[in-house]
């Protein structure tokens, strides 16, 4: 039978357990959710976004984080399944399901054929 009891020398990290003083385990601090890498400081309701997804081979630089609300945020992981769908067929979804029938939304990369020559295609 183990017993224990706190050191009366005002060590507070140590143990007596089986007639023997021991030191005791430490606590895991938590981590605070931060965006250090970001440089955005935290902002509540909102999250870090990132407009080319890691998995994607997207970084951690300026150019492809966006401060976005929550809910949106949220939203957005939902509907394109957490930005593993490509930008073409967030764009066929969107057309199929949500945008008004007289509009096109099409997503095209920048270095590709001009804009108006994929609306002729469509």
């Amino acid at each position: 039978m183990s017993r224990r009891k706190r050191k009366k020398n005002g060590r507070k990290n140590h143990m007596l357990v089986n007639d023997q003083w021991v030191r005791k385990p430490r606590r895991k601090r938590r981590k605070h959710r931060r965006s250090h890498k970001s440089g955005f400081g935290h902002k509540h309701g909102y999250n870090i976004h990132h407009r080319k997804s890691r998995h994607t081979g997207g970084g951690n630089g300026q150019d492809n984080l966006c401060q976005v609300p929550i809910i949106e945020h949220n939203a957005y992981n939902i509907l394109f399944d957490d930005g593993h769908m490509p930008p073409p067929l967030m764009a066929k979804k969107l057309n199929d399901c949500y945008i008004d029938p007289d509009y096109v939304f099409i997503a095209r990369r920048k270095d590709s054929v001009p804009c108006l020559q994929v609306i002729r295609q469509l």
